[in-house]
């Protein structure tokens, strides 16, 4: 219960962070292994369209391994 606390709690914050407009960010060495620096502040990126561009890339990712896209 505690792990689903926590996830909840990031899920929480992230979408606060998605209406606000407001990104905390710490570029770090995990920033290597993100695939959203395209969209993170930190990284001159624009947060405002992740959402639409990463559901392209996860539709993408999605038909080459032959699953069907997300609506």
């Amino acid at each position: 219960d505690e792990v689903r606390t926590a996830a909840r709690q990031v899920f929480d914050d992230l979408n606060a962070a998605t209406a606000s407009g407001e990104f905390a960010t710490k570029v770090q060495k995990l920033c290597d292994w993100c695939d959203y620096q395209r969209w993170c502040p930190a990284h001159g990126g624009d947060p405002s369209v992740a959402h639409a561009e990463s559901s392209v890339a996860v539709n993408i990712r999605r038909k080459a391994v032959g699953l069907a896209p997300l609506a």
